[in-house]
């Protein structure tokens, strides 16, 4: 298909269009790192740092001198946290790895220990960001090197296909908007903005797929969903009682007869059995 060329304007949409697939896919793999290790994170945290990460990588591809003056801002922003923050990340990275091992336990029925912790507040979430982060820089950099050959859609699915994997090897059940937020990511990457007739079946698919699953993986907005379920859910039920009754009274109604309805009594009298054969099958 022949590409647009020489049009500032289209590379800089293209820019923007890798930044959406890579929130797509960054969001898609921080649902898939909970659902996999059942350790939740805020949709606010999620969107952040999807977000952030998306227009870091974008960036960060513009060129080497770009990529790097934020390889070394991310590298000293990392180290900065690591270690002002060590003791909470190490409690965390225990915690983290107590469900990792749980989930080993029992799929494989192996006796691991796990780690004794005193902390009761739970820092294991900042570990599945801290692999969110690392995952999504990974993820970015290599969309950022294979955009312009030929299997740069597969280099993509590389980290998504890893992760669901080993969700499937725990024998948990991956999240299923997760998995439609890596495909609607990946479509995105298919559907070259400057390829013509690419643009409107591109925005289509990732839309139609991406704004769902996002709302579905918002737990605010499941938050008014069921409280808005209870009060429909009893109008629901009372529809269908009367419903039930209607159709139970147009069923015993002559309409559906030939003729008047007759009544027969059943008991151990009657009928009265004869013991002659009627029918063999």
């Amino acid at each position: 298909m022949k590409k647009r060329t020489g049009n500032k304007s289209m590379e800089i949409l293209r820019k923007l269009q890798g930044a959406f697939c890579l929130f797509l896919l960054i969001c898609g793999l921080s649902l898939c790192l909970e659902s996999t290790f059942g350790i939740p994170v805020s949709w606010q945290m999620r969107f952040v740092t999807a977000a952030l990460l998306a227009v870091y990588v974008e960036t960060a591809g513009l060129g080497k001198w770009w990529a790097l003056s934020l390889g070394l801002i991310f590298t000293g922003t990392l180290t900065f946290v690591c270690v002002q923050y060590f003791e909470i990340l190490l409690t965390g990275g225990k915690q983290f790895l107590n469900h990792a091992l749980a989930l080993i336990n029992a799929e494989y029925r192996t006796d691991y220990l796990l780690f004794y912790l005193e902390e009761k507040e739970d820092y294991a979430s900042l570990i599945v960001l801290f692999l969110v982060v690392m995952l999504g820089v990974l993820e970015g950099l290599f969309l950022i090197v294979s955009r312009n050959r030929k299997h740069h859609v597969l280099a993509g699915a590389v980290i998504p296909v890893l992760v669901m994997a080993a969700g499937l090897s725990l024998g948990v059940r991956i999240s299923s908007w997760g998995i439609l937020l890596l495909f609607a990511g990946l479509l995105v990457e298919i559907f070259d903005i400057r390829e013509r007739g690419n643009f409107l079946p591109g925005v289509f698919l990732a839309v139609s797929i991406a704004v769902p699953s996002l709302l579905v993986s918002n737990e605010m907005v499941w938050t008014k969903t069921r409280a808005w379920n209870e009060t429909w859910y009893e109008k629901q039920m009372a529809f269908e009682d009367r419903m039930i009754d209607v159709m139970e009274k147009v069923l015993d109604s002559s309409l559906f007869t030939y003729g008047q309805q007759r009544k027969y009594t059943l008991s151990n009298e009657a009928p009265e059995y004869t013991g002659k054969e009627i029918l063999e099958i």
